[in-house]
């Protein structure tokens, strides 16, 4: 495999799993419950990415803050990734 495809699938991956943490934020802001398929799918994938930033950050006033941490760390780490690859 090629740095460049490699680099391209880190992009790809980032984006994706970073559009599924804001789509479950989004989601329980409207539905705190997932039900449906939908909803189930978006905790399915994001749980096992937010469960270890939730037992670090407690909640702040109610508000949970973990899906910042998560996509900053994502973010972070796909950088950091490319850059050793490019």
């Amino acid at each position: 495999m090629s740095n460049a495809f490699l680099i391209q699938f880190i992009e790809i991956l980032s984006f994706a799993l970073q559009i599924l943490i804001l789509a479950r934020v989004l989601m329980s802001w409207i539905q705190p419950q997932p039900r449906g398929p939908l909803g189930r799918f978006l905790v399915d994938v994001t749980d096992p990415i937010l469960k270890p930033f939730q037992k670090l950050i407690p909640p702040m006033a109610g508000i949970d803050l973990s899906p910042i941490a998560a996509l900053v760390t994502i973010q972070v780490l796909a950088n950091l990734a490319m850059r050793s690859l490019g």
